[in-house]
């Protein structure tokens, strides 16, 4: 399947926020430990894995789509 930019990292950390805000609508009841993932993974910017792995993806198969919560 081939790859699908939905925006880049911006688009990916705006979802983060609004899924993260539906399940913990009080973020500071999370331990410190959980913070220090969240925020490695707020800073890990994968936009251009999807051109490094072009050759890896096929063009059959469905269309690129967005993942849904």
């Amino acid at each position: 399947m081939l790859p699908y930019n939905s925006g880049g990292h911006a688009a990916f950390q705006d979802t983060f926020v609004s899924g993260f805000l539906k399940f913990y609508p009080d973020p500071f009841s999370l331990p410190k430990t959980t913070w220090d993932y969240i925020i490695q993974f707020w800073c890990l910017d994968l936009s251009l894995t999807d051109s490094i792995m072009q050759d890896c993806y096929s063009v059959f198969g469905p269309a690129p789509r967005l993942p849904f919560w």
